[in-house]
C-alpha cells in the first residue's frame, strides 16, 4: 500500500483534530510485530490522534488473510483477529472495527465463527451519542441484524401504536 499522507496528499490526522470528519477507518491489515507496519504501534498512535475528537475511529481488519493461512501463520483460523479484536477493546477511542472483506469471510468456516462468537450480543443502537437501551435487545440471526424498531422511533419523539384489529 502507499501512505495516505504522502502519496495521496490525504492529511487524515489533521481532518481528525479539525473536526472535519465525523469517522475514519485506517486499513491495519498487518499482525502484531510485523517490521514494517506493527499492529500495536499503529493502533496506540491512530488512538492518539483521536483523544479530544467527537469522531468515531473504526480499526479496518485484514479478515481475508486468514484463508489460506497455513497452519503456524498467525492468521490461521483467524487467530490474529480475535487478538487484534481483543487488542482494539482496551482503547477508549476506538469505537469498533470493519472486516474486509466479507466473501472472504463467508468462505471461512472458522473466521465466520470466530466472529460470531466475538460479537455476539454486541449489537448496540446510539442515537446523539447515546447508547438505547431496548426491553427485547438487537439480535444477529442467521447473518441479519434485527432491531426492534419502536424504541428507535420513541427516541425520535414518535408515538408508536398497536391496531389490534388491522394487526399493525
Amino acid at each position: 500500500g502507499r501512505a495516505a499522507y504522502s502519496a495521496l496528499f490525504a492529511d487524515s490526522r489533521r481532518r481528525v483534530k479539525e473536526g472535519w470528519v465525523y469517522y475514519l477507518a485506517p486499513q491495519i491489515y498487518w499482525e502484531f510485530g510485523n517490521k514494517a507496519a506493527d499492529y500495536e504501534i499503529l493502533v496506540r498512535w491512530w488512538n492518539d490522534v483521536f483523544n479530544g475528537s467527537e469522531a468515531k475511529l473504526y480499526i479496518g481488519l485484514a479478515d481475508y488473510r486468514c484463508n489460506d493461512a497455513s497452519e503456524n501463520s498467525v492468521w490461521y483460523n483467524g487467530a490474529e483477529i480475535e487478538r487484534q479484536i481483543g487488542f482494539n477493546r482496551s482503547f477508549g477511542n476506538i469505537s469498533g472495527e470493519i472486516h474486509f472483506r466479507y466473501k472472504m469471510i463467508n468462505a471461512n468456516n472458522a473466521v465466520k465463527q470466530l466472529l460470531s462468537r466475538v460479537y455476539e450480543r454486541e449489537v448496540r443502537v446510539l442515537i446523539n451519542n447515546a447508547e438505547i437501551e431496548f426491553d427485547q435487545p438487537p439480535i444477529i440471526k442467521d447473518s441479519r441484524t434485527l432491531v426492534p424498531m419502536r424504541k428507535i422511533f420513541e427516541e425520535f419523539g414518535f408515538d408508536v401504536e398497536w391496531n389490534d384489529e388491522t394487526k399493525t
